[in-house]
């Protein structure tokens, strides 16, 4: 993260981490500094996959949400960041390596067809991910 923090504008979008990291995380976080923005439900009000969070993510950034890709483990949540023009990438947790992998080769692509060629990679379950 924090590599990909130096190239590329990121940003956190949680549904309340504080339950799992503890109150005023984003704070003290160790990652902090690898993203550029956190977007909270907990300070914003509204949850994943509401249309109105992705927006303020990509505000947040000061992108238009078709500039974003937007990366999760829920296919719910990816589809709802799709509803709004971002790119939906599914991270699959039960495979992590390939997920980073297919991710890393998303953002920058082999120069041929590799083992993450478009098909080759693990069945992606739902209908919000955008073609590469």
């Amino acid at each position: 993260m924090q590599r990909l923090g130096r190239r590329y504008r990121q940003a956190i979008l949680t549904n309340d981490a504080s339950h799992w990291l503890g109150p005023g995380w984003h704070a003290t976080w160790w990652l902090r500094d690898a993203f550029a923005a956190i977007v909270d439900s907990a300070e914003v009000g509204v949850r994943k996959p509401a249309p109105a969070i992705y927006r303020r993510c990509a505000e947040a950034l000061g992108l238009a949400p078709e500039a974003c890709l937007f990366v999760d483990d829920l296919p719910v949540n990816v589809a709802g960041a799709s509803a709004v023009g971002m790119e939906g990438f599914w991270f699959d947790v039960t495979r992590p390596r390939e997920s980073i992998r297919r991710l890393l080769d998303r953002l920058d692509p082999p120069a041929g067809p590799g083992p993450w060629a478009e098909g080759d990679g693990p069945a992606v379950p739902t209908e919000g991910r955008l073609p590469r």
